[in-house]
């Protein structure tokens, strides 16, 4: 048998128990409030043959309680009263002990190894609630650590499909940092993003009625991309957010639901991070990722321009209005290629040619998210450096478009054409 000593209630513990070997196959299991002066039976549920192995109560909720037996791991969440198959995907198998953490429970099989069921937040919010739920229900994630975790661990339930999910997470002072919806026509899984080497995705949240679960990396938007782009050590993921509290709220079936986040530091650097080393490194990294979308924006910029240009000189025969024209895209051109190698053409192409301006910025956007620890003198100095050079390239962009494009724009108009439209980008002067 086992004896659980309640680890909330000091007058309060449990025994689970078994006569297998004298033919007496019935579940045992009972529970004291008064220090063993009287014990009441908890095996409401249990069917009869299923004898019991071990009880634990969870460590964080009074009144969870998991039941081993001879086939399967059960659950309780009202201290006993009832219980429920918490089988899930396991073989029927004997289970031997039963292990409650801060946030998982570890199960021991007799002949079938370990078992670990992750995260158990939603067992301990169901218990709060007697084992109620609502139609839509997020619960209450638990704390994420920054560089120890994959992620924030988002669960949710559904008791119907619904034909979108949005899961929003904002931060302290409320600002939406980041959205992700899922529709009835997706399959939860990643969506494309980034391109080329070390590319990431979203990941869009499942409609599927029944408990879901959303991983958050903790990380805000990427920067701007373009279709095909390619570059070398340098995946499109935004800066790690920093440790604090922040919300995620759910919007699904017609209901919007709130719960706090807590997103905390990686405890094996206590005495030697603080988090305003953490809020600089962030700081820094979300200017680099500024001057990461500008470079790519100019990128896209310059090939929308010279497709229209192309679009203008199949439409005329004036020959003015084609020299102009074809200065005005190798102009642009010559830019383009200044802030990205426009001869990749696949994953492996970076070593071949030089890299550009905006894959050396992405580049160190990634050196400043590797490590847990304030930016370096040298990261602000290589920063510098290659901001002020992509502010060159931007001038000289703004400088093509307010002349030879404004010439090229007068004749198109002289000839009955419609001009080429183009903004100008970066903060710079002509």
């Amino acid at each position: 048998f086992t004896v659980e000593v309640s680890p909330h209630v000091p007058s309060r513990a449990y025994v689970a128990g078994h006569r297998m070997l004298l033919g007496d196959y019935k579940p045992y299991a009972y529970v004291t409030e008064d220090y063993g002066q009287t014990w009441r039976s908890i095996t409401d549920g249990i069917p009869e043959g299923d004898f019991a192995l071990t009880i634990r109560e969870d460590v964080v909720q009074p009144g969870l309680l998991y039941l081993g037996t001879e086939k399967r791991v059960w659950v309780s969440f009202n201290n006993g009263r009832s219980w429920r198959s918490l089988q899930q995907n396991m073989p029927i198998v004997q289970i031997a002990d039963i292990a409650s953490t801060r946030e998982d429970i570890a199960i021991a099989t007799h002949g079938r190894s370990f078992y670990i069921m992750y995260d158990v937040a939603p067992l301990r919010a169901l218990a709060r609630t007697n084992g109620e739920v609502a139609p839509v229900a997020l619960f209450p994630p638990n704390p994420a650590e920054r560089a120890v975790e994959r992620g924030a661990s988002i669960y949710y339930y559904l008791s119907q499909p619904a034909d979108s999910v949005t899961l929003e997470f904002l931060d302290e002072q409320g600002n939406v940092i980041r959205t992700f919806t899922g529709t009835s026509a997706d399959s939860a899984g990643p969506a494309q993003g980034g391109g080329g080497r070390f590319a990431g995705g979203d990941t869009r949240p499942s409609t599927k009625a029944g408990l879901n679960r959303f991983l958050w990396d903790m990380r805000y938007p990427g920067f701007t991309d373009f279709e095909g782009m390619i570059m070398w050590a340098a995946g499109n993921r935004g800066p790690m957010a920093v440790p604090g509290t922040y919300q995620v709220r759910l919007t699904a079936n017609g209901q919007t639901q709130t719960q706090p986040l807590e997103i905390r530091m990686d405890p094996r650097l206590e005495g030697e991070v603080t988090i305003e080393d953490l809020r600089e490194r962030h700081e820094l990294a979300m200017q680099v990722l500024e001057r990461v979308s500008e470079a790519n924006e100019a990128v896209i910029l310059s090939r929308d321009v010279k497709a229209q240009v192309d679009d203008r000189l199949a439409k005329t025969d004036v020959a003015q209005i084609e020299e102009v024209g074809q200065r005005v895209k190798t102009k642009i051109s010559d830019v383009e290629g200044r802030i990205y190698q426009v001869r990749n053409q696949s994953s492996q192409d970076p070593l071949n040619y030089p890299i550009m301006l905006n894959n050396k910025l992405a580049s160190l956007l990634a050196l400043i998210e590797r490590g847990e620890y304030r930016p370096t003198d040298q990261m602000y100095e290589v920063f510098e450096s290659l901001s002020g050079r992509l502010d060159e390239e931007l001038n000289a962009l703004n400088l093509i478009i307010a002349t030879d494009l404004a010439e090229l724009n007068r004749l198109l108009e002289q000839n009955g054409l419609e001009q080429v439209r183009a903004e100008q980008k970066g903060k710079v002067t002509t």
